[in-house]
């Protein structure tokens, strides 16, 4: 419970300090960033998403590196492997045949579709696990009282520095995230974001 109160506080803060970066205008100094720095930015991000991605895409086991499917192949599941690449497919070319709906629903539709119907038909087939059910509960309103009673807001004020320390460091992430995201969704656009909007959004 306590961590959870921390944590909230950490959030807290730097929810503050990016409205405050939004009041000092510090936004606007994304316009001074290279446009490297974006692409490098952008593709990096790219590159992390499809790493992270490559083992449920093969169906390998968690803790399965690159190199120990590199040396072992048959740890690739093929049928998981052919409803990935089947949804891969369904967004490149439902952008062209379907354009009322957008591709990433279509692709999700039809990997679903896919991945139960080969399980159906071939019960036998190794697939890959399914996400299974995500757990969510809303904190009790009571954390939070107790936190501001004498005893909580003592334990508050003796990790304060850490917790302001957590605040900033996520505050600049998320502010230098939220405006390079921007920045790169202008060039695609041609609009121009509003840094301040953006930031206290």
């Amino acid at each position: 419970l306590i961590i959870v109160g921390l944590t909230s506080v950490s959030v807290l803060i730097a929810g503050v300090l990016q409205v405050i970066f939004a009041l000092l205008r510090l936004g606007n100094l994304t316009k001074y960033v290279p446009h490297p720095v974006v692409a490098g930015f952008t593709n990096a991000i790219g590159i992390l998403l499809i790493l992270k991605q490559i083992r449920p895409l093969l169906g390998t086991e968690k803790g399965t590196t690159l190199f120990d499917i590199f040396n072992d192949p048959t740890m690739i599941q093929p049928m998981t492997l052919l409803v990935g690449l089947v949804t891969l497919g369904a967004i490149y070319f439902s952008r062209r045949f379907i354009r009322f709906i957008p591709a990433s629903l279509t692709a999700f539709a039809v990997g679903t579709a896919l991945y139960y119907g080969i399980s159906r038909m071939l019960p036998n087939s190794e697939l890959g696990p399914l996400i299974g059910t995500i757990r969510f509960e809303w904190p009790s309103p009571k954390i939070f009282l107790d936190m501001w009673d004498l005893n909580g807001f003592q334990k508050i004020s003796f990790f304060l520095p850490d917790l302001a320390l957590t605040g900033l460091i996520m505050a600049l992430l998320s502010a230098m995230e939220t405006l390079l995201s921007s920045v790169t969704s202008d060039n695609l656009t041609g609009n121009r974001h509003n840094s301040r909007q953006e930031l206290i959004g």
